[in-house]
């Protein structure tokens, strides 16, 4: 009877220890899973995108690890595409950004925000890579939902369209181009202003679309812009900016204004020698791109991290 009741005892206690002991290991996962989403984001808004690849990527094979269909991972793989894209890892960017089209695509519906953002990174990073004509679908397809959620005088909508403006200049749908992109400015400037790195994208591309076309008058000007711009939002020690004045040099050479190109050509040069080291700001990369997600305890769909714009706009 001792024996039996010595067993009772210690059964109790070992039931008493399993009752507290299930939940420790789901919790012990979710906790690292929010602390490395919470690193990945605080890395990455300061630009410090190898931690964040590190954190992002820590944080997708934890999920994957322990619930392989967990809806977050859309929003955590697709973190890890942006930091990627930020590198301008494009091939590797590309492929997070459709894996976590799959799980984006299953808890939202057809015409949610959240699909247009992960069309728009997918379409993007595409443009950026090269491969126009599989962008437009996915364009196309964000540029519908934007226009249908956010209505035509969205910046979201405007963003698209300066994708797909940038798009069909590269296929040289000339018409097209065009339009799209003074739409696409024209929302940006009434929405943001002058001085807006999205806006210096736009003009840029157009830009470019003038002077393919011969128009070099028409174009000069507009890259003079964008180096302005690029200095106000970048900062004169930036490669954006290094980057804007020595294609001014080149178009200032072709204009036969040769002393002015050597000047800006000199300045390029020594931007380019200059480190700098990265610092948050309105600084963002050359796509719009959105989709950097806020850590969530809860898989459940109403409790998602919403697909906004959340890492000082990696764009």
């Amino acid at each position: 009877m001792a024996y039996f009741k010595s067993m009772g005892y210690h059964l109790q206690r070992v039931l008493v220890f399993l009752a507290l002991s299930a939940p420790v290991a789901p919790l012990i996962a979710q906790a690292r899973w929010e602390r490395n989403m919470d690193i990945g984001l605080q890395a990455a808004s300061q630009q410090d995108y190898a931690t964040a690849e590190a954190a992002f990527g820590a944080a997708v094979r934890e999920l994957e690890l322990t619930h392989p269909n967990d809806p977050r991972l859309g929003p955590a793989i697709n973190s890890l595409g942006l930091v990627y894209r930020a590198q301008n890892k494009l091939k590797e960017s590309e492929a997070a950004f459709r894996r976590a089209y799959i799980y984006i695509e299953k808890v939202n519906s057809a015409d949610g925000i959240d699909l247009g953002n992960a069309n728009l990174n997918i379409g993007s990073v595409l443009v950026a890579a090269g491969k126009y004509n599989e962008a437009e679908p996915f364009l196309q397809k964000s540029l519908r939902i934007y226009m249908k959620q956010l209505g035509d005088n969205s910046p979201k909508t405007a963003n698209v369209m300066s994708q797909l403006g940038e798009m069909y200049r590269n296929l040289h749908d000339n018409a097209q181009a065009e339009s799209m992109l003074k739409k696409a400015l024209d929302l940006q400037e009434s929405a943001r202003g002058i001085d807006d790195p999205d806006v210096a994208n736009t003009v840029n591309s157009l830009a470019e679309l003038y002077f393919s076309q011969g128009n070099i008058q028409k174009a000069e000007p507009m890259f003079k812009l964008v180096m302005s711009i690029r200095e106000a939002t970048n900062g004169m020690d930036s490669p954006e900016f290094g980057a804007a004045v020595d294609r001014y040099a080149a178009v200032l050479d072709k204009m036969g204004r040769y002393q002015e190109a050597e000047r800006h050509r000199k300045l390029a040069m020594a931007v380019k020698s200059v480190k700098k080291s990265p610092k948050p700001g309105r600084q963002r990369s050359k796509e719009p791109i959105d989709l950097i997600p806020q850590p969530s305890s809860e898989p459940a769909q109403s409790q998602l991290p919403r697909t906004d714009n959340q890492i000082a706009r990696i764009q």
